[in-house]
């Protein structure tokens, strides 16, 4: 089961991602996306805090089961689920994500369909939280 984390929790995290991210990469030219990353890592972390693991997974499963774009939506679904079961390695792992979408996207000419899915993401999220 998925443990809760308080708010100071979540930034002690953040705040140490940042730590081995200036030892590590500092001089890499990733830095700053590295640094990006790890920002919204905390803000995924915080967002799904406080949701049981069955209802996140449920909500996320009903939303991109309705976006369609299967290849994206199976990641979208598996990054969230990871954020709620391993907050603490979300940070390194989202960087992973986000790269292998980007070479996925590059090699299969899919910005298209990203850019949709995104869209269509967005606004599903967007009716899920209002109702």
């Amino acid at each position: 089961m998925a443990k809760t984390l308080t708010y100071d929790e979540i930034l002690d995290l953040g705040e140490a991602a940042h730590r081995r991210i200036d030892r590590k990469y500092g001089d890499d030219p990733s830095y700053i996306i590295r640094k990006r990353v790890v920002n919204t890592s905390t803000e995924v972390i915080r967002k799904v805090n406080n949701l049981a693991f069955s209802d996140l997974a449920t909500d996320i499963y009903l939303i991109c089961d309705e976006v369609g774009y299967k290849f994206f939506s199976s990641k979208y679904r598996n990054v969230i689920e990871f954020a709620k079961l391993h907050p603490e390695k979300l940070f390194d792992q989202l960087y992973k994500y986000l790269r292998e979408i980007a070479r996925e996207i590059k090699k299969e000419n899919l910005l298209q369909e990203f850019f949709m899915f995104m869209s269509v993401l967005s606004e599903a999220t967007r009716i899920s939280i209002e109702h």
